[in-house]
């Protein structure tokens, strides 16, 4: 299986495996090409839908396996291959989060991705953020960087 990304003709699929995304964004995401799947025979097993946080940082905003196909290293080969494509195109880290009582941050810390904080919404677990640096800075020194860039805008 190659990554690919989303078609048009994806959006009923990808919606029946994923409930936080609405139509129209969903549509959106795909025209912008921020969505990259794994196909089997013709049927998506796993995709993974990004954005950019603070507009200049990739964030993975989903990551989905179909259940049938989990620890077959499809999320991995998944990210592994996103990562590729966002420094191809001139970025140095990528983020994303988990909530606090599931097993993704396990995840994704064996991937190279590091807690650098988290917060709170109201009725929810704690969301931690995640970062990876591809140029081998620390997250802390990446922060340090963006806040300081943020503020001197």
């Amino acid at each position: 299986m190659n990554p690919e990304i989303a078609r048009e003709d994806d959006v009923e699929a990808i919606l029946a495996m994923d409930s936080h995304i609405t139509p129209s964004v969903l549509e959106r995401k795909i025209r912008d090409g921020e969505l990259v799947l794994l196909r089997k025979n013709e049927t998506i097993v796993a995709y993974l839908r990004y954005s950019l946080f603070w507009d200049n940082t990739p964030f993975i905003n989903r990551l989905i396996v179909e259940e049938s196909s989990r620890r077959k290293g499809l999320g991995k080969q998944l990210i592994e291959h996103w990562e590729e494509m966002m420094k191809e195109m001139g970025f140095s880290k990528a983020m994303t989060s988990s909530q606090s009582d599931e097993y993704a941050q396990r995840f994704w810390g064996k991937i190279g991705y590091r807690e650098i904080g988290s917060f709170e919404t109201p009725g929810e677990s704690r969301e931690l953020l995640f970062m990876k640096e591809f140029d081998g800075h620390s997250p802390n020194e990446a922060s340090e960087a963006t806040a300081f860039s943020r503020a001197s805008s």
